[in-house]
């Protein structure tokens, strides 16, 4: 989640220091969204579906998507 003091801070800074920020809070909601998604799988509410695309275009490869039920 991104804080009150990331954001001031964010405010505050300027050129690179901005794009270390973005990359930073960028990190700490993939965390979360990750954390949440387990939870939500945990629960019940949630799951995974896999598919195997194997199409002229592309190396054939197995697919992960998020859905909930």
């Amino acid at each position: 989640m991104i804080t009150q003091h990331q954001a001031r801070k964010y405010a505050k800074a300027s050129g690179f220091e901005k794009l270390q920020l973005i990359d930073d809070m960028i990190k700490a909601l993939n965390a979360s969204k990750k954390e949440l998604r387990e939870d939500l799988i945990a629960d019940g509410l949630a799951e995974y579906k896999e598919t195997f695309v194997d199409e002229y275009t592309v190396k054939a490869h197995t697919r992960k998507r998020f859905v909930k039920l």
